[in-house]
Order: structure tokens, then C-alpha cells, then sequence
């Protein structure tokens, strides 16, 4: 039932494996450079980019390199070290080793729950896949929260299946929350009772093959659901194999008699 979660994760893996870091990411506090100015070895420095969005490069002092590039932070650095006189023509080199500043952290019913830094442009699914994709017992609906509060539901099957859903691109401070799957009951004369998720437009005799269907001492005649309404009421309902379930389903397969 869950098949689409398996195989689309892989895909995405796949995806996220074979990316290339984009080479337009903004610097910003909490990243540390690895700054080398070339015929300089005494010059070269590790460091790391304060709340102010400065880094200390040496003779030239703190350096403004918060929103550049790389690229943009090469040029700010070559033109401190000529602007001082420290050095004729510098050519400069410099690396983000570590990106703390913008971080993403995916969270819930998740392979691998965490914070993860965002070293590129990055949407809502690579995040997922970065994290190692859903969980078996995870939603394929996921909550993401932007950093100033807003929420927005957004269905990871719609998005993968048909390129119609949303897949928007983050920009640091996000939290993506995979919720538990809606979930099924199977109990009674089955191979496998117990709560299994519930995937769209599941019957009952889908539900059945997830308990491992009906064992030798059980019968398909006068399968019973027991459902609660939202007022809290719970009925039962005579089922066939055709009928649609709900969540929080709770299928009951009766004994035979003789």
C-alpha cells in the first residue's frame, strides 16, 4: 500500500545524489570560509562568519561578505586587502565549508528527522528526500512551517505523481512535519490483526490483505466496521469487500460457527 513511498524516495535520493551545489548561495552568519589568497600562504585563514555578517581576514580585518556569493566575497576581500595597500593584484579564493546559516529541519514520521543545512536552492521535496524520505507509518501530507509562522498542508503524492501539486522552494528557518498516516484497524479471524495506514480509496478487502486476509477459522459473511462519527458516536456497519474505509476504521472478522 505504501509502495509509492518506497519508490518515489528512492527517486528522490537519486535526485538529491546527483545535484550540484549552485554556485549562487548567499553567505550568511554561522557559515565558515575557507579563505586563501594565492602566493599568500601566511594570508590563507578558516572563518567563521559572525551575527553582524562580517569575517576577519587578516591585514584586512572584519569584511562585510553577508548576501554575497562567493564569487561577490572573492571581489569584497581582494578589495580590502588593495584598498589597505597589503596586496598588489590579490587573487583571491573562497569556499563555504560549513553552512549553518540557512538551516531546514524535518521533522515527524521521517527516516532520518533533523536540521539540515541548505548548501543550494532546495525545495520541500529534496528536503524530504535529504531527510531519507517518509516513513512507512508517515503521511504523505506534510505541514510546512515557514519561519515567520505560516502553514501550509502540502501533499507529497499530488506533487510527485503529476508535477500539480506544490513543491515551493525554502529559504532558511523552515520546519516540515510528516504527521502519522491515517490509520486502519484489522481485527478478528485475520492472519495479522493490528493498525495499518490507510492509503486512498482503500476497501475492505484491501484492508483484509493487509492483515494477511481471513485465516482458516474466520468467515466473509457478516464482516462488521466499526466507525466513529465526530461526535464521538460509533457505529457498526455490515461490509462487504467493495466498501470504502475511513480512518480509524476498525474492521472485525467473525469466527465461524461450524
Amino acid at each position: 500500500m505504501k509502495r509509492w513511498l518506497r519508490t518515489i524516495s528512492g527517486m528522490l535520493l537519486a535526485a538529491a545524489a546527483g545535484s550540484v551545489l549552485a554556485t549562487d548561495y548567499q553567505i550568511g552568519p554561522g557559515d565558515v570560509l575557507q579563505i586563501t589568497v594565492f602566493e599568500h600562504p601566511d594570508l590563507a585563514v578558516k572563518s567563521r562568519v559572525g551575527p553582524e555578517g562580517k569575517v576577519n581576514v587578516p591585514l584586512a580585518g572584519a569584511v562585510t561578505v553577508a548576501d554575497l556569493t562567493e564569487r561577490e566575497a572573492e571581489a569584497t576581500i581582494a578589495k580590502a586587502l588593495q584598498q589597505g595597500d597589503f596586496v598588489s593584484d590579490p587573487q583571491i579564493s573562497v569556499l563555504v565549508e560549513q553552512y549553518q546559516s540557512r538551516l531546514v529541519s524535518v521533522l515527524g514520521y521521517i527516516n532520518r528527522p533533523g536540521r539540515y543545512p541548505m548548501d543550494r536552492q532546495v525545495t520541500l521535496v529534496e528536503a524530504v528526500a535529504q531527510a531519507g524520505g517518509v516513513a512507512p507509518a508517515g503521511s504523505e501530507k506534510v505541514v510546512l512551517v515557514t519561519a515567520d509562522g505560516r502553514r501550509q498542508q502540502i501533499d507529497l503524492r499530488t506533487t510527485l505523481a503529476d508535477g500539480a501539486g506544490a513543491n515551493p522552494v525554502l529559504r532558511g528557518g523552515e520546519v516540515i512535519y510528516v504527521p502519522r498516516a491515517e490509520m486502519i484497524y484489522v481485527f478478528g479471524e485475520v492472519q495479522r490483526p493490528g493498525a495499518y495506514p490507510l492509503d486512498r480509496h482503500m476497501t475492505v478487502q484491501q484492508g483484509l490483505a493487509l492483515g494477511g486476509s481471513i485465516s482458516p477459522r474466520g468467515t466473509d459473511r457478516g464482516i462488521r466496521i466499526r466507525r466513529q462519527a465526530a461526535d464521538g458516536t460509533v457505529s457498526e456497519i455490515d461490509a462487504d469487500f467493495d466498501q470504502p474505509l475511513q480512518a480509524g476504521d476498525i474492521i472485525v472478522v467473525r469466527e465461524r460457527l461450524f
